[in-house]
Parts: structure tokens; C-alpha cells; sequence
């Protein structure tokens, strides 16, 4: 079973996509918004819901906030971009390779142009706390992450690691139970 989902579940939004929109039995969420995008791997629509199915870590969620403000200004990019951070969507283009990546690297997922697994289970802990389950589940997708989100030497892919990143992600995020299926 294949989900779509993004980093920013350390947000205390949480993203899914589920591109055969089999029913779930997973938490239910409580929608905050919806949109549609489209897999082009295997060439399906599928929708994305936002929910909130663990409290929100006000900090945390400010923190990205903040960054991707930043971001969007160092990139000259317009404010549709901020969107991008929520959806779980893959990144088509350089300028969105580039928010990702400049995201990642300002809230220490990414340290000397690899993943970061002591930033990312730092980010972690702030969103998660001490729920064992979770920074478990956590720990081994960013391990998986560390691994897969590899840029090659001869790589000439302006911000390849923000599109390497988030492509773990969607693959392997679904291992978190806090996912929830969309409708």
C-alpha cells in the first residue's frame, strides 16, 4: 500500500496521499484542506489530505513557518511556493528543488550537504516528545532516508538533495501510523 507524504509531519500537519484511495483504518482526520496532484510515476491522480491527528508543537511548526518565509524571500520565489512545504507534493522544477533544499538545511535536516539523522531526530523529539513509538518509527526513516537521499559525485541537478529528500520521504513515510488515508 503506497503513500505520499512529507517531512512535514514534524509540522503537526500531516500530509497523505494514498494514489488507489483504498479505505484506511488509521486515525481519521480532521481535514484542514485538500488538493489533488498528480504521480506521474505511475502516471495517477491522487488527493492530498492535511490533518491534524497529533497535536500541533506551536515551536516547531513556527520554526518551518519562519524558515520557509525565508526561503521563498532568498529565492526570489513567488508565495505559491509556501504551499509546496505542505503538500507532499514531489518538486517539478529547479526553484522548487532549491525551497526544499534551502528548508532543509535551515532547520537541520540537511548538515554538509547530506541528512542530517541527529537534526532531523532533534526536530523530531520537538514535535514528538517522548513517545517512544514515534521517534522509533521516526529514527528508522531518517536512517532509511540518510541512506536513499544520496546526491551522486557527477550529479549536475541544481538542489537534487531537496527533490532526494522528499522523494524518501513519499516513498517510506508511510511506516509512521500517524498517516491517514485520503479520501
Amino acid at each position: 500500500m503506497k503513500y505520499l507524504a512529507s517531512f512535514v509531519f514534524l509540522l503537526g500537519v500531516i500530509v497523505v496521499v494514498k494514489a488507489d484511495g483504498a479505505k484506511s483504518s488509521t486515525v481519521p482526520p480532521t481535514t484542514v484542506k485538500s488538493a489533488t496532484t498528480v504521480d506521474a510515476k505511475n502516471n495517477k491522480t491522487a488527493n492530498l489530505t492535511f490533518s491534524k491527528n497529533l497535536k500541533a508543537n506551536d515551536s516547531v511548526h513556527n520554526r518551518f513557518n519562519a524558515v520557509a518565509t525565508e526561503c521563498k524571500k532568498e529565492l526570489n520565489a513567488n508565495q505559491e511556493i509556501m504551499a509546496l512545504l505542505s503538500s507532499g507534493a514531489l518538486p517539478t522544477n529547479e526553484k522548487q528543488r532549491c525551497f526544499l533544499e534551502c528548508v532543509y538545511n535551515k532547520v537541520g535536516l540537511i548538515k554538509d550537504g547530506k541528512v542530517n539523522e541527529e537534526g532531523a531526530m532533534s526536530l523530531a523529539k520537538a514535535k514528538f516528545g517522548e513517545n517512544k513509538d514515534l521517534m522509533t518509527k521516526a529514527e528508522a526513516l531518517f536512517k532509511k532516508c540518510k541512506t536513499e537521499a544520496v546526491v551522486e559525485k557527477d550529479s549536475k541537478e541544481k538542489c537534487a538533495l531537496g527533490r532526494l529528500i522528499r522523494t524518501c520521504i513519499v516513498n517510506h513515510g508511510n511506516n509512521l501510523p500517524i498517516f491517514s488515508k485520503a479520501s
